[in-house]
């Protein structure tokens, strides 16, 4: 079992009868045990993060194309949160200027991981699992739950970070202020379907 990408993190729901798990993927990150190659444009380690897969390997892309399929169909989980997406679409993501080199067209969008990410939804969409797949995407990249056929990244669901911080900045609140607050609660939807 290949355990090493994913957080240790289960959500659990329960749903009448079922109970419906979902656990984080993580392929933005790789552990120092693992022996898989470090993204080579990487000249410093991002933040919390050790080192990230160089999505470009086709070696790397079946590892974790297969750990994802894996988790999916042997153990049934109903969806996987693709964790720190926004970590590994930025090649400057958390660097400072000197600290990471542009991709072949100047551009500071992590192509291959782009890639990664189209390819890594086609394929567990189109195997039918009923399975979800949700992005834990910060920024505002566009199209993340886009048809990688429509310029999308395939995602079905974007986790919806902003809110959940805002409303928790809404509960903080005296009562009484709360009411000139409400845009807390209703800005994410302006975003909802990016």
């Amino acid at each position: 079992m290949l355990l090493p990408i994913f957080s240790a993190a289960l959500f659990a729901e329960k749903s009448g009868e079922i109970r419906k798990i979902e656990i984080d993927f993580a392929p933005g990150f790789r552990d120092n045990k693992v022996t898989v190659s470090i993204y080579k444009q990487m000249l410093s380690a991002h933040l919390w993060r050790r080192g990230g897969f160089d999505y470009e390997k086709n070696e790397v892309k079946n590892f974790l194309i297969s750990n994802a399929i894996y988790w999916v169909e042997q153990f049934h989980v109903d969806g996987l949160r693709v964790d720190a997406v926004a970590s590994m679409l930025y090649l400057d993501y958390g660097r400072s200027a000197g600290n990471w080199v542009p991709n072949r067209y100047g551009g500071h969008e992590n192509l291959e991981a782009i890639e990664f990410f189209k390819h890594l939804n086609s394929v567990l969409n189109g195997r039918k699992t009923g399975a979800i797949i949700i992005a834990e995407e910060s920024t505002a990249w566009p199209n993340v739950t886009k048809a990688p056929e429509d310029q999308g990244l395939g995602f079905n669901f974007k986790w919806n970070m902003g809110w959940m911080h805002d409303f928790l900045e809404y509960m903080k609140l005296d009562p009484y202020f709360r009411k000139y607050n409400h845009n807390k609660m209703t800005f994410g939807l302006t975003y909802f379907t990016s």
